[in-house]
């Protein structure tokens, strides 16, 4: 017999706030935290847009940076998922999403033994994926299958990334990828750490949400697709939306369209071909990089986590006070490799 998944909670760290309910809040009533860092200058002379957790000048050390960033959205987690208090001894799993370029990388190591240190070390397994925006929804379907597998009660998945580095910004800015005056489709570089508590069903608060479906698709990766690149976002969404009621529109999109144009084409590739009976809010995702900017393999979970929160109010409207229960869609592409797409809904509250 298998265990039911559900993701009980979420622990954020990012531009908007430096824990779940700071940021979500700043979210839902349209703040953004984009600024002209005056200490750096880009290629085109001017200052570079950045969205930022630590100042850049405060925080030099991108070994610590990242850390901070962990250590914040852990603890943050470990703090909303009051469900696990009192649920007598259970076994726990982390696994550690970092950007691709880490892969193999002498700062891995050290990260692994400092996240095998005091307070981790009743996490039973640690694994660590290396890979970009869709990385986190990937490890969240396969720590959903860790406990239906009952290889842990509790899997920890921490997407966690940050651009705000000297070295990391001249490479995006040498390969045409940072926004600036001569490069209108290029991102803004930012940072974040989002940690996603996914566990037993009998583990669910009143915010948790459960998992109707994950859906994966694969591009081509030989450079020369046949046909328009995105169907393998088709094939994501079409998974996806397998245990979705058909009477049941998507209420809410996130996805993650950072300001490069081939995302854009992706997407618009992904719902042309599955999407259209899913109604009207694939039209018009939320984007997150538009409040904090692009941060790499933090995606997915940022996603989850904003998801997890209340939804933005339209212009001129007050923000809704509490997350709706209706479906929710997270998108995260890929430019050669594995699209995913995450369906989500939140738990019903429990009745008086």
């Amino acid at each position: 017999m298998t265990e039911d998944a559900i993701i009980i909670a979420a622990g954020l760290c990012c531009p908007l706030g430096k824990n779940f309910e700071a940021a979500t809040e700043a979210y839902s009533k349209g703040e953004k935290s984009l600024v002209r860092e005056r200490s750096l200058i880009g290629h085109d002379g001017d200052p570079i847009t950045l969205s930022y957790v630590f100042v850049p000048t405060e925080e030099r050390d991108y070994e610590q940076r990242l850390l901070n960033l962990f250590k914040s959205a852990f603890t943050d987690c470990l703090l909303r998922a009051t469900s696990l208090r009192n649920a007598g001894p259970l076994r726990f799993g982390l696994i550690v999403v970092l950007p691709r370029w880490l892969n193999g990388h002498q700062l891995t190591t050290r990260l692994s033994a400092a996240f095998s240190a005091e307070p981790y070390e009743q996490i039973i397994y640690k694994r660590f994926c290396f890979g970009a925006q869709a990385a986190a929804l990937r490890m969240i379907d396969l720590a959903r299958q860790d406990i239906a597998d009952r290889e842990a009660d509790v899997v920890f998945v921490a997407a966690l990334d940050s651009y705000i580095d000297t070295h990391l910004l001249d490479r995006l800015a040498t390969e045409g990828k940072a926004f600036g005056s001569g490069q209108p489709h290029g991102l803004v570089p930012g940072e974040a750490c989002a940690v996603i508590a996914v566990g037993k069903s009998s583990l669910r608060l009143e915010t948790s949400a459960e998992i109707l479906g994950f859906g994966v698709g694969e591009e081509a990766t030989d450079g020369k697709p046949i046909g328009i690149r995105g169907r393998g976002l088709g094939d994501a969404l079409r998974n996806a939306a397998t245990g979705l009621e058909q009477s049941v529109p998507v209420m809410r999109a996130l996805a993650d369209l950072n300001g490069e144009r081939w995302r854009a084409e992706h997407y618009g590739a992904g719902i042309a071909s599955f999407g259209n009976g899913l109604g009207e809010a694939l039209l018009d995702p939320e984007c997150y990089a538009l409040a904090m900017g692009d941060v790499g393999a933090a995606a997915g979970g940022v996603m989850v986590a904003l998801a997890l929160g209340a939804m933005p109010s339209p212009r001129g409207h007050p923000a809704h006070s509490e997350p709706i229960k209706y479906p929710t869609l997270l998108v995260a592409t890929s430019h050669r490799g594995r699209s995913c797409a995450l369906m989500l809904a939140h738990a019903r509250r429990k009745e008086a």
